[in-house]
């Protein structure tokens, strides 16, 4: 009965054996062996080893007499005397017990094999048959993808080549002492080895891809960004040096990442190498900015020198026109004519330092050498175009009053101290009011006016002063208008394909 149940078994694993050998065909790069046959395999090992535990020794041979001789007289009965029990010799073809602390051979050539090992044994043979089979059809898998740019460890073939050495061992045995004792474990951990390796090629395969294809969007953008840079070179404007020194090197990790064979060509780049690089970019991005609106810019400037010019062409005419009432402003002129001079060289020497790519410096001495004199040159302007025609200083100072009032309520509205405006705008009031009355005044006295006009002119540029620094200025033409340089950005989707190591630099 015992052995029904042994033989029923025997047939169930196999079926279960068979199930998983099928399974195992649909995913042809599976590698290991299957449980059900591991399991039965330590289950023969466990019955064998059992079993020659349980042998024991040939039994000692019996004591015999010494032969007698008949011709021999016949002698009085002699006393036999017990002869001590003789240790047998071991008989190697017997099982041998297994003494204390010695482990015992289970696959010994020497032990005779039952119908159920037999069974056993072909069961475990036809299991690696398929085993055989998943092992050809992976070396098939990595030869294809090997084709395809794939990088596998080197090892790999010597590997397979161990795995079906084990495998011909298991299939070519007669017995279980020529499948070894273990074999199984040892061609399981062979192929297990072979799929982690495969594993960790795809997984690095994978990432070199996800690495790309990030690369790729990021050239994409880069792209566009030099394209913006080339129209500023066509109009002889450099981009700071620190930035295109930046944008070189993050060009040349782009390439790295798209030129590499496999995941060791790029595993010592660091992820917190592009977001300095970036950064580097991202910095420079306001000078850029900036930089693309110097042709604007400069148009401003070249308008505002062109109307200046026109207005010394009518101030010469007035000058000319007091000279005759003995009024002499040859000197106020001169004065401005100079001023106006100055400004083209300023312009000037702003021009080559944006072609050096020193926008910083040429804005500052934009705005300090040219925008700031622009209005107190157009201050000394109004004096000739007052003196010319002064019976319109009274609508004009009225039009001019009416709005500095307006922006004093805008800028309470804010909430802002607005105390030293309104003092100021009060002495501008009783300035004006004086100057309207000298101009009123018969004979008209030109040196007392052109004086109130100069204290009116200093109290205005007082009165404007205290505006900006409130917060209310004017603002300058290259902060004027969209940008056109947009921050670059490093994709999130980048931070995965690197390995732990560089992760821990974030």
């Amino acid at each position: 009965m015992q052995k029904k149940h042994l033989l029923f078994g025997s047939l169930a694993l196999a079926m279960v054996l068979s199930l998983g050998f099928s399974a195992q065909a649909e995913a042809a790069t599976t590698l290991s062996v299957p449980k059900p046959l591991m399991d039965l395999w330590k289950k023969v090992q466990s019955q064998r080893a059992t079993a020659q535990e349980a042998g024991t020794l040939a039994p000692a041979p019996s004591a015999t007499l010494p032969p007698s001789d008949s011709s021999a007289q016949p002698t009085a009965p002699t006393q036999i005397t017990p002869v001590p029990a003789i240790t047998p010799s071991v008989d190697n073809s017997l099982p041998q017990p297994v003494m204390d602390g010695q482990k015992p051979e289970p696959f010994s050539q020497q032990q005779p094999m039952t119908p159920q090992d037999t069974r056993d044994m072909r069961t475990i043979q036809r299991g690696v048959n398929q085993m055989e089979s998943n092992i050809n059809q992976f070396d098939r898998n990595i030869q294809r993808d090997q084709k395809n740019g794939m990088n596998y460890p080197g090892d790999m073939p010597q590997k397979m080549d161990r795995a079906r050495g084990l495998i011909r061992q298991i299939k070519d045995a007669n017995d279980f002492g020529d499948m070894g004792n273990n074999t199984m474990e040892e061609l399981d951990g062979t192929m297990r080895d072979l799929q982690q390796d495969e594993r960790q090629a795809k997984e690095m395969a994978q990432r070199l891809s996800g690495m790309k294809r990030e690369m790729g969007n990021m050239e994409r953008g880069l792209n566009m960004f030099q394209k913006q840079l080339a129209r500023l070179t066509k109009q002889g404007i450099a981009a700071p040096s620190q930035m295109t020194e930046a944008l070189a090197k993050l060009k040349e990790l782009i390439t790295k990442v798209k030129t590499a064979k496999s995941f060791e060509d790029v595993q010592d780049l660091d992820m917190q190498d592009f977001g300095e690089l970036m950064q580097q970019i991202n910095e420079s991005q306001g000078q850029l900015n900036m930089l693309s609106r110097w042709p604007q810019t400069k148009n401003q400037i070249d308008r505002e020198l062109k109307n200046l010019d026109r207005a010394l062409k009518r101030d010469q005419a007035v000058v000319d026109k007091l000279a005759k009432q003995g009024v002499d402003l040859n000197d106020n002129l001169q004065k401005m004519t100079e001023e106006i001079n100055q400004l083209r060289a300023t312009r000037d020497q702003a021009a080559e330092k944006i072609k050096a790519g020193e926008a910083e410096e040429a804005f500052d001495l934009l705005e300090n050498g040219v925008f700031e004199k622009i209005g107190d040159i157009w201050e000394e302007q109004r004096v000739f175009d007052t003196l010319s025609n002064l019976g319109r200083f009274n609508s004009e100072f009225k039009s001019r009053l009416a709005e500095a009032q307006r922006m004093i309520k805008r800028l309470e509205k804010r909430d802002e101290d607005v105390s030293e405006l309104k003092t100021k705008l009060e002495e501008i009031t009783a300035v004006g009011k004086e100057l309207n009355e000298l101009i009123k005044a018969k004979p008209v006295d030109i040196e007392e006016i052109t004086t109130k006009l100069e204290e009116l002119s200093d109290l205005r540029q007082e009165f404007e002063s205290g505006i900006e620094e409130i917060g209310d200025g004017q603002q300058m033409p290259w902060e004027q208008g969209p940008n056109q340089f947009q921050n670059l950005k490093v994709s999130p989707n980048l931070n995965k394909f690197f390995g732990p190591s560089q992760q821990n630099h974030q």
